[in-house]
């Protein structure tokens, strides 16, 4: 049996493919925030900014190291309303795990993908191919994105609550296997 890892390694953003899309779900001012993984390393390596801390719920164990990078600072920042019906389930995880938090953040964001309220841009293609509109190919859709989703409780502007930033994670511990 191994022992718990209380250590702290570079984990976060910085390791991650630069056309990953990040979703940051904040319950406390009702709001998504999306934004390329790629416009925010570029931003991180640029700027010196202050850094934050974060825990697992029922340890005083710091788990989680970052950036507190503020809104205006993000190029292509896109700011999304999250609707009601799915607000009360993210809000009823304030004082749950944070796979809990993690899980409502990702069911939020898949349903405001699925209804349009985060839209996604779509090459559309139509076919010009006379065998293929036979065949009944009329037009081409494509479209390739990744999305990570965090629960990034209180991000966001202070007039909706918030702290006036998103965190921006570089390093975690998980010494309890909390996912």
């Amino acid at each position: 049996m191994s022992l718990p890892n209380f250590s702290l390694v570079n984990y976060g953003i910085l390791d991650e493919p630069r056309e990953l899309i990040r979703l940051h779900v904040s319950p406390a001012t009702r709001r998504v925030y999306g934004f390329t993984v790629g416009n925010m390393i570029d931003l991180l390596r640029r700027n010196e900014y202050s850094d934050g801390e974060a825990s697992q719920r029922g340890t005083d164990i710091i788990t989680g190291v970052g950036k507190l990078v503020p809104l205006g600072d993000v190029p292509e920042l896109k700011e999304y309303v999250i609707p009601d019906d799915w607000l009360k389930s993210l809000m009823d995880t304030k004082d749950k795990s944070t796979t809990d938090k993690g899980n409502a953040a990702v069911k939020a964001a898949k349903g405001m993908l699925l209804r349009g309220i985060i839209p996604i841009s779509l090459s559309v293609m139509e076919v010009e191919d006379i065998a293929l509109q036979i065949k009944g190919f009329d037009i081409f859709v494509n479209y390739k994105a990744h999305f990570q989703v965090k629960c990034d409780w209180k991000a966001g502007r202070r007039e909706h609550g918030g702290s006036g930033n998103l965190f921006i994670q570089t390093q975690e511990c998980n010494p309890f296997q909390r996912h």
